[in-house]
């Protein structure tokens, strides 16, 4: 009887950090549409790539296509690429039409960029004839660059190629490793937003954990309705049999009309533990929850493995 009822509260937290946890990761990805997160952060990378440490210059859209144009109407290519400091050299590559062309539209920057297109990109950008773009030619063309650190960023790139295809490769793989650091520090920023927007979310609806597992504890009724909800929902491989976020605030006490009695420091700090926990469970998303509740419904359904036989001869 016990396990049965913590089994049935374990799924109540469960449907509960699925449904909440949905609504937070909705709200991220709707606050990173809004901000250009992803964009930003790839105009970022791009820069880092390319020497350009700490600049932000190449996040707009409007300067990188201007830049382009002004960088395509000089003929001299050694006159061109000469002025070409690291800063505008990530405006212009992310200008180029190859890359412009990815964006959604002409006001906005592309949200992901594939290594091949970014080579072709900065190998045309250093030299735009490919009759003539030899690994000797971009060489020039790079130890033209008036910064250093964008010599250092390429020349080692371009000392190790035997010809052009293998510096477009090169390039393409430290484009590729480049994303994969960016991955990294977009997943540490999004974490930092999702808590945030957690935590808001936790106090807003009241959802305290431990509160919710007192009142599970104490309501079989309710703990039975939620593990068939869970039960249909992960017999159909699809979240919507849960209850929406509103209507589950009408099943569970969540919502500020269901805080509980007590104006104590202990009452308080029992609240702010269990807002907090919830807060932590929502930051992994309701994806990550749902595969939990399904996995741990199945594995519910399907009962301890039969006794083995024992051989009495």
């Amino acid at each position: 009887m016990f396990g049965s009822a913590a089994c049935e509260v374990a799924i109540g937290l469960l449907v509960t950090y699925t449904v909440f946890g949905g609504v937070c990761s909705a709200l991220r990805e709707l606050v990173a549409r809004l901000l250009s997160a992803r964009e930003k952060s790839l105009a970022d990378a791009v820069s880092q790539l390319l020497g350009a440490d700490g600049s932000r210059a190449a996040r707009d859209v409007k300067s990188n296509v201007a830049a382009f144009a002004a960088f395509s109407g000089v003929a001299d290519n050694a006159a061109r690429v000469g002025k070409l400091t690291k800063e505008k050299l990530a405006s212009v590559v992310l200008g180029h039409p190859l890359i412009r062309n990815l964006a959604k539209d002409a006001k906005s920057a592309p949200s992901y960029l594939p290594a091949r297109v970014f080579g072709t990109a900065l190998l045309d950008v250093l030299v735009p004839d490919k009759s003539a773009r030899t690994v000797q030619a971009v060489r020039d063309a790079v130890v033209q660059l008036p910064d250093k650190s964008v010599q250092a960023a390429l020349l080692p790139l371009i000392d190790g190629a035997g010809d052009i295809a293998k510096l477009q490769a090169s390039i393409e793989r430290h484009f590729d490793d480049a994303m994969d650091r960016a991955s990294g520090w977009y997943k540490r920023r999004t974490q930092v937003v999702i808590f945030v927007i957690s935590c808001v979310v936790t106090v807003a609806a009241n959802v305290d954990s431990i509160h919710l597992v007192t009142a599970l504890w104490q309501d079989p009724a309710q703990r039975q309705e939620l593990v068939a909800q869970a039960t249909t929902s992960a017999g159909s491989a699809n979240v919507s049999p849960l209850p929406s976020a509103s209507a589950l605030q009408t099943e569970l006490p969540i919502g500020w009309h269901h805080l509980p009695s007590g104006d104590s420091r202990w009452d308080w700090f029992a609240r702010f533990m269990g807002w907090l926990t919830s807060a932590i469970a929502m930051t992994m998303g309701g994806p990550f929850w749902f595969d939990v509740l399904s996995r741990f419904v199945n594995l519910r359904a399907a009962g301890p493995p039969p006794a083995r036989a024992t051989n009495t001869t």
